[in-house]
């Protein structure tokens, strides 16, 4: 086990020199990896939290703009099946997450 920090950066290093491998922009890299781990565990704790799932808010923040969207839109947007939309649209709804605006004669738009 590793006594320091730096330890294993230490290591990665020499192993990859005697490769002959440029593998300075690692240190940045590895920073971005763990601000993204970071970031990943507490989103997943504020799903938790609001009885959300990760799928649920990526479908609230493809509206954070305030456009009016039409649900098929949003499915597009989401890269997803109306029939995989619909009833997360539906539980959204429910729970007061978003709202759904009925505008004959083109359908509902979401917002």
């Amino acid at each position: 086990m590793p006594n320091r920090f730096d330890e294993p950066e230490e290591a990665a290093d020499h192993f990859y020199d005697r490769l002959n491998l440029d593998v300075s922009y690692m240190p940045a890299m590895w920073g971005a990896f763990t601000v993204g781990h970071l970031l990943g565990i507490d989103l997943d704790r504020v799903c938790r939290l609001y009885g959300l799932s990760i799928a649920d808010v990526n479908a609230i923040g493809a509206l954070r703009d305030g456009n009016q969207l039409r649900a098929t839109d949003l499915a597009q947007r989401l890269h997803l099946s109306n029939a995989v939309l619909s009833p997360r649209i539906a539980k959204l709804e429910k729970r007061g997450f978003l709202l759904r605006i009925r505008a004959p004669p083109t359908g509902g738009h979401l917002s």
